[in-house]
């Protein structure tokens, strides 16, 4: 019973950091370069694209990188199914002809 009393309250009290190290990755970079406008506009940068594709700029970017990937692999797929297809129709041409 201490336990769970000691875990509830631990997790009211320390609930409160949460929203003080979101600011922590800027005062970070600001502090490294030296320089707050490279940290703010940093900091609004990342914010904008999260804000404007749901994403942070990591996923964003990765997303980017795997787009191309994907286009190659459907490309792949379909010439595939082209010669495939081709294959048949010629297959059955012959076949229908050479029966008449």
């Amino acid at each position: 019973m201490k336990k769970i009393i000691l875990v509830t309250l631990g997790v009211l009290f320390l609930s409160g950091c949460v929203q003080t190290t979101a600011l922590l990755g800027p005062a970070i970079i600001g502090g490294s370069s030296g320089s707050i406008y490279k940290a703010s506009l940093q900091y609004g940068a990342n914010y904008m694209i999260k804000k404007s594709t749901g994403k942070s700029t990591s996923e964003h970017a990765f997303g980017l990188v795997q787009e191309p990937i994907k286009l190659r692999k459907e490309k792949k797929i379909r010439i595939k199914l082209t010669n495939l297809l081709e294959q048949h129709i010629f297959s059955t041409r012959k076949k229908l002809l050479g029966n008449n």
